[in-house]
């Protein structure tokens, strides 16, 4: 199996050049990117391998988050449907997630109490997000993320 960092330096270059490859295609064309996926049996089992990767990513690596934040962000949604969409994934990802590492022990009551605390903080943040997402247009919103 490869080490830990191996993975991330790999998604790392993947996200990077999808990226880039995605932005070129929403800036300069003025268009949302296009799968070419003209079955809705395909398009079915392309959103189920982008969630599939994107939960062995974060289990491994705990980067599944960049997998969907690209293909959510090339899809052409509106920055607040796009958060929306981005939080709610997250958030059943972070739940499973929470769940395994209770069972197996790996988190403590100490980093769960930890993690309460830090709950204001967080909301804060997001808080602040929002206010700042107001602020940009759609393409301005695209770019940033």
């Amino acid at each position: 199996m490869a080490p830990p960092n191996t993975v991330r330096i790999i998604i790392g270059i993947i996200a990077i050049l999808y990226a880039v490859r995605a932005l070129y295609i929403r800036i300069r064309k003025k268009q949302v990117i296009n799968f070419n996926i003209k079955s809705k049996s395909n398009l079915i089992l392309w959103k189920f391998l982008i969630g599939f990767f994107a939960g062995i990513s974060s289990a491994v690596a705990n980067s599944g988050g960049i997998i969907i934040t690209i293909y959510l962000a090339t899809i052409g949604l509106t920055k607040e449907t796009f958060v929306a969409t981005l939080t709610s994934l997250l958030l059943i990802g972070d739940i499973s997630k929470f769940v395994f590492y209770i069972h197996f022990h790996i988190l403590t009551k100490n980093l769960i109490l930890i993690g309460f605390l830090l709950i204001p903080i967080a909301l804060s943040g997001s808080l602040i997000g929002r206010q700042l997402m107001n602020k940009l247009s759609d393409k301005q919103y695209t770019i940033y993320i």
